[in-house]
């Protein structure tokens, strides 16, 4: 028979087993209270990751572009001038007069203004400029799928962090209980009340407890560090508020495919890119038909003695291409190679990204049923160690039996709480999908849910 205090303990034991739910309900218990929030994690990767900020360079670079391509279609002025000394003498100016020969002078100094402007281009110009508008526009829409694939990645280790914090505080009030257990066993072992192997079993379990503390509290700092780099900050983020136990976010386990289609940034890139190489080839096929432009230019030059004489001249300037050794030719060929890729590449990410909605969908329900199904057996694992604990103290089991049960219950415990993060997680890939990710969205408070993204209860995910 064992004792009451053996049972007192190990009562102690299965209190201390609880989820990362019922400790969030208890905000006078969290060290972490001050610490930062999800949402402002999210404003802080968005204002410093150097990978944003970069991609934002070369967002601006391309709107550059698109000014350059502009600046092509207009009037170009040129002003010239040069200054020459040689041995022998030359004309100042062309001749002006018949019969009347132009003045020579060794030291001649000349200069001019220029002016074109470009009137057929056989749509070369049009087409470079809608080449750019659209590479810009492609660009904004890679920097946005940056920022949404960042900002998922920030939820997802935030959360991560939380879940491992959780384990790592669960653990270190397992070993405590453990630890009393022990000290309580060692006392009874003494008295020869219980086998040695009923110590020696637990004493497993503390140290297997006591390994799993440290490698939730490793996994811990492992994930601040990452969100500290994600949030553009050298050094690891010291700690992060939980998220409401009572918040729910929404199903989200079904989202249309237009919406996909629509929305998504990847599929937007992919498509601008796609019309981009279409005007590229527009642009390359345009210079092989003539180029027609008009130019004016005025003269001045004067020699030693000063005098100035000036000239102008107009006209039209057309440019034929006969022969080029086919490079005008090949130049089309890699052109149209170029949108057939951009069109395969625009099917392939449209396939992947629907298929990322479907696996996102389902990861949300996944998380929702893991939730329910965690907390059923969180209820029987409670029911069975009661009873554990009751045919130990006849006799009728053995400690490694309870052991067992225990760890029955701080398994369903934590099993409730990783699948109760990854729906955050997921919920929040979801709406990356959707284009709709952001640090407002993800302000939340109790029992706040995403009510513009359609719901369904359907095992269908995408229509």
């Amino acid at each position: 028979m064992k004792t009451k205090l053996l049972i007192a303990v190990l009562l102690l034991l299965s209190i201390t087993i609880t989820t990362h739910r019922a400790a969030a309900a208890e905000p006078a218990e969290n060290p972490d209270s001050a610490g930062l929030e999800l949402w402002k994690a999210m404003e802080m990767a968005e204002q410093n990751n150097p990978g944003l900020r970069s991609s934002n360079v070369e967002k601006e670079k391309s709107e550059i572009d698109v000014k350059i391509a502009e600046g092509m279609q207009s009037p170009k002025i040129d002003i010239w001038g040069t200054t020459t000394i040689s041995d022998y003498p030359y004309t100042v100016v062309p001749i002006r007069e018949v019969g009347v020969f132009p003045p020579l002078d060794r030291h001649i100094t000349r200069f001019g203004v220029e002016l074109n402007i470009p009137l057929y281009t056989g749509g070369k110009l049009q087409a470079e400029k809608k080449s750019a508008q659209k590479t810009s526009a492609a660009a904004a829409e890679g920097h946005e799928q940056h920022r949404q694939d960042l900002l998922y990645s920030v939820v997802s280790v935030y959360s991560r962090s939380l879940y491992f914090r959780d384990m790592k505080e669960t653990s270190a009030k397992r070993i405590l209980a453990l630890e009393e257990e022990e000290r309580v066993m060692k006392l009874l072992l003494r008295e020869g009340r219980i086998p040695k192997l009923d110590l020696l079993r637990l004493q497993t379990h503390l140290s297997q407890t006591r390994h799993d503390h440290i490698v939730f509290d490793q996994a811990e700092k492992d994930s601040l560090s990452l969100l500290g780099t994600l949030t553009g900050n050298p050094d690891p983020v010291k700690s992060i508020v939980e998220i409401p136990a009572e918040t729910e976010l929404g199903a989200l386990d079904q989202i249309e495919q237009t919406d996909i289609l629509a929305n998504n940034h990847a599929v937007k890139k992919s498509a601008l890119i796609s019309e981009a190489s279409f005007a590229k080839s527009m642009a390359v096929k345009g210079e092989t038909k003539p180029q027609v432009s008009f130019f004016g230019r005025g003269t001045g030059s004067f020699g030693s003695d000063t005098e100035l004489y000036d000239d102008w001249q107009a006209g039209l300037q057309v440019t034929i291409k006969v022969w080029d050794g086919h490079v005008n030719k090949n130049r089309i060929e890699k052109s149209l190679l170029d949108i057939e890729k951009a069109k395969l590449d625009l099917d392939e990410t449209r396939n992947q990204t629907l298929n990322e909605a479907r696996e996102a969908s389902g990861a949300v329900r996944e998380a929702g049923s893991k939730i329910l199904t965690a907390q059923k057996q969180q209820e029987e694992a409670k029911e069975a160690l009661r009873i554990e604990k009751l045919r130990y103290e006849t006799g009728e089991s053995t400690i490694n039996d309870l052991l067992s049960a225990e760890s029955e219950l701080w398994s369903a415990a934590a099993s409730k709480s990783k699948a109760y993060y990854e729906k955050i997680a997921s919920e929040a890939n979801v709406l990356r999908i959707l284009g709709k990710l952001s640090p407002q969205r993800m302000r939340f408070t109790a029992k706040e849910s995403f009510d513009d993204v359609k719901i369904s209860a359907k095992d269908e995910v995408v229509r």
